[in-house]
């Protein structure tokens, strides 16, 4: 999947953008997360930044966290849930190739008003973007 913006005007903006990818899992509760060992990362639930040291993430309640990317190379991250999903994050701006930072979320009961309750036990979003800070995008140029 690609995520494509391209400054149609005449003057430079900001942006951030967010791919949101909702994987379905068998259960929540057994699924976790690999490649995001060594990155930094707010989490959004507590108001933290921390360095993530677990090699791999599991989701025991509300998750919400943004992983800052800080490599422009290309990064493998693998869902493991009763069968295996990689997704590979690579961000580019203006062809430069950029870090991308990864969201992990699960609301569990604390899901939003048009989810059912129980949904929450059957995805994980792992989404990659441009969301830790905003980018410049010149006219004429995509990202």
């Amino acid at each position: 999947m690609k995520l494509r913006i391209k400054n149609t005007g005449d003057s430079t903006f900001t942006f951030q953008a967010l791919l949101h990818t909702y994987f379905k899992v068998s259960d929540i509760a057994d699924t976790k997360v690999s490649g995001l060992a060594g990155r930094i990362y707010l989490d959004k639930a507590t108001g933290e930044q921390r360095m993530e040291d677990n090699t791999s993430v599991n989701f025991p309640s509300f998750t919400d966290r943004v992983y800052i990317g800080s490599s422009p190379i290309a990064k493998d991250v693998t869902i493991f849930s009763q069968g295996l999903v990689a997704s590979i994050n690579e961000a580019r701006i203006d062809q430069e190739v950029t870090p991308c930072d990864i969201v992990a979320w699960n609301p569990y009961e604390k899901s939003p008003n048009d989810l059912p309750v129980p949904a929450y036990r059957n995805f994980v979003c792992v989404e990659p973007g441009l969301v830790s800070k905003s980018h410049e995008l010149r006219p004429g140029k995509s990202a």
